[in-house]
């Protein structure tokens, strides 16, 4: 142990700086608080409201989205009357990091629920830094393509 801890401290000084303020980074940006996510959407003639969550794999509520573990969001999106909307599907959903230029390393799989609430699965962030959700979005002959962003 002794021997490591030297050789880390013989290093030269901006290795060691580099080392250093790359955990700091680490630390302060590994997780996002699970703060719900809304935007707006035009399908057709409707206005249509889009409310993300974040859960965690199993589905169930969470305080904060931790980089590299695998999450589920709860969709759901509903007109200004607050009424739910028939025939729509989530065509795709996906993450990236436009600076970057990749998406996840996990593929999402979209599930609708009986209440209207969507469930996407095995959305994983697996660093930190700037997200774009993009969603596609099909109601009949409609489509719409909705961008959030999320920093990590």
């Amino acid at each position: 142990m002794a021997r490591v801890l030297n050789s880390w401290l013989s290093q030269p000084r901006h290795v060691f700086a580099n080392y250093f303020f790359s955990a700091l980074i680490f630390l302060i940006s590994n997780g996002a608080s699970a703060q719900e996510l809304t935007t707006t959407a035009v399908l057709g003639q409707e206005h249509v409201g889009i409310s993300l969550q974040a859960r965690d794999a199993d589905c169930l509520k969470i305080k904060q989205i931790n980089i590299g573990a695998v999450f589920c969001f709860a969709m759901t999106m509903k007109t200004p009357n607050e009424a739910w909307l028939k025939d729509l599907k989530v065509q795709r959903f996906d993450m990236i990091m436009p600076e970057h230029r990749h998406g996840m390393v996990t593929r999402a799989s979209v599930r609708s629920s009986k209440t209207g609430e969507y469930l996407i699965d095995g959305v994983k962030a697996h660093m930190p830094g700037e997200w774009k959700i993009t969603i596609d979005l099909v109601q009949g002959k409609s489509a719409a393509h909705v961008a959030i962003p999320l920093k990590l």
